[in-house]
């Protein structure tokens, strides 16, 4: 193998990586929205995912648009409020 396939085949390593991760943190931004859907407090939310309230609205002002559209329905803009 030369330099370049080396090459190649560790930024594929990096990209699937990075893609699982992504993909976690997505699986836990919809678990948590729907348990703040059910009223499920947040010290309970926190200590089941380790993600608390403020660093939830951070994942969720940088989500990506797959959960854009699953945010919890008790959201004003869902609600019609």
């Amino acid at each position: 193998m030369n330099k370049t396939e080396e090459m190649i085949e560790i930024y594929g390593d990096m990209r699937a990586r990075e893609a699982r991760q992504e993909g976690e943190l997505r699986g836990k931004v919809q678990t948590i929205e729907g348990l703040v859907g059910h009223d499920v407090p947040w010290s309970i939310i926190e200590a089941a995912t380790g993600i608390d309230e403020d660093a939830f609205d951070r994942l969720q002002h940088h989500s990506t648009p797959a959960t854009e559209t699953r945010r919890a329905p008790t959201e004003p803009r869902l609600l019609g409020r």
